[in-house]
């Protein structure tokens, strides 16, 4: 017996159908593709980018400081091919927060004039006061105690100048707390109501707060305490009629110890 194998023929599927993309989508992406170029274009084009930059109201902060960082941002590009230099995709916030970052600013804006400037106008920290080191070199000071910027050389007394150790440099730091600070320029206010004027503050820790007024008398005084009482003193003191006969007056004293409560210790000042 002989056996025949069979022979099993699949039939093509008639139901299966090749896929092919339209032609209209090919249409489509190369329509999409030429509108990305041509926008990626116009956004490059040099009448579209920002080529100057001013800083407005900077006097305690070099203009350079200021542009080197917004030239920084602008010499960039938005995936390596868009830059951000273009009047319409600039880093503006990105460039206000480092801006703000300098010792010296409070605050900043930026915008866009017509010509495609960029204007950054900046607003400072107070500059009242003054911390000068023992060189002679003279920082500008927050109400704060914050040192936020070097002080040209001035004549006269057109701040009220702070001087105390401190280590290193002092640009961004804090000469004293807050509430130091805030004790000693208190104090300040009430002398200046007796018609006193303070022109120096020279904090040494251990030997207390020497403050020199415009006339050259000294107060010395402690600020480990509220100086509200010392005020008292002071006060009482300039009111005695006693001081007044043996003084002539707080103009001619050399110093005034106030840092041992109720008891004020002075000395006349010698003259010629």
């Amino acid at each position: 017996m002989f056996s025949q194998k069979k022979k099993w023929h699949t039939k093509p599927d008639k139901d299966k159908k090749e896929f092919k993309i339209p032609k209209r989508y090919w249409l489509y992406l190369v329509l999409i593709i030429f509108c990305i170029v041509g926008v990626i274009y116009i956004l490059r084009l040099p009448e579209y980018q920002i080529e100057n930059i001013v800083v407005e109201n900077a006097v305690l902060t070099p203009e350079q400081d200021i542009k080197a960082i917004a030239d920084e941002y602008l010499s960039y590009t938005y995936f390596y091919i868009v830059p951000q230099s273009n009047i319409w995709l600039y880093p503006k916030q990105k460039m206000l927060v480092q801006i703000k970052t300098l010792p010296s600013i409070l605050g900043a804006s930026i915008y866009l004039d017509k010509s495609d400037t960029l204007h950054i106008d900046v607003r400072e920290k107070n500059n009242k006061f003054l911390w000068c080191n023992d060189n002679g070199d003279c920082f500008y000071m927050t109400e704060t105690g914050y040192i936020f910027a070097s002080a040209p050389k001035y004549e006269g007394n057109i701040f009220t100048t702070f001087s105390g150790q401190m280590n290193g440099d002092v640009l961004g730091k804090y000469f004293l707390t807050e509430e130091k600070m805030k004790n000693i320029l208190d104090f300040n206010s009430k002398l200046k109501e007796l018609g006193i004027e303070v022109r120096s503050v020279d904090v040494k820790t251990e030997e207390g707060v020497t403050l020199t007024l415009s006339s050259g008398t000294k107060l010395i005084v402690g600020i480990d305490r509220s100086l509200s009482d010392t005020y008292i003193n002071i006060k009482t003191l300039l009111e005695s009629k006693d001081f007044l006969d043996k003084s002539g007056g707080i103009d001619k004293i050399d110093y005034i110890d106030l840092r041992y409560g109720k008891k004020a210790f002075w000395k006349a000042r010698e003259t010629l």
